[in-house]
């Protein structure tokens, strides 16, 4: 699948794995590719955040998670990074993002797959998928998002 993937969706990938072992994270996950796409200036502008902003929510939204369940985050430490990533699985939800980002680029008849298509595939999630969580943290409209990415 990855060979129809436009520089710019593969380098959304790449960062998203990585992002994944920085955290320490076991697995892929679709929050993982928004921070990825958000390293694409051209989406940034669109979604009025950067990758450091995306991370900055991730971590929020670890933090209120973990203190919800009554644990103290800074118990923990700083999570470690992981050191081979180039074996992280995928989440089922990303799993499902990155098919339906192939669906869209075919719908569009779209020769590669671009990183636009992989936003509008994660814009279409909804809770309890951490992206949606994120994305109402960054403020952005799925909609609106939406109606400037396809016009």
């Amino acid at each position: 699948m990855f060979e129809r993937f436009a520089a710019s969706a593969r380098s959304a990938v790449h960062l998203a794995i990585g992002e994944a072992g920085r955290r320490g994270d076991r697995r892929v996950g679709t929050e993982h590719l928004l921070v990825g796409v958000l390293h694409d200036p051209r989406i940034a502008v669109v979604l009025g955040a950067d990758a450091e902003a995306g991370r900055r929510v991730a971590d929020e939204l670890d933090h209120r998670a973990l203190t919800g369940i009554g644990l103290d985050p800074s118990e923990f430490g700083t999570a470690e990074a992981a050191t081979d990533v180039s074996h992280l699985p995928f989440t089922p939800g990303a799993k499902a993002v990155l098919t339906r980002t192939l669906v869209m680029a075919r719908m569009e008849r779209a020769r590669r797959i671009e990183s636009r298509h992989l936003l509008l595939a994660l814009l279409e999630r909804a809770e309890p998928d951490p992206v949606a969580g994120m994305l109402v943290e960054l403020g952005v409209d799925p909609g609106q998002v939406r109606g400037r990415l396809v016009a």
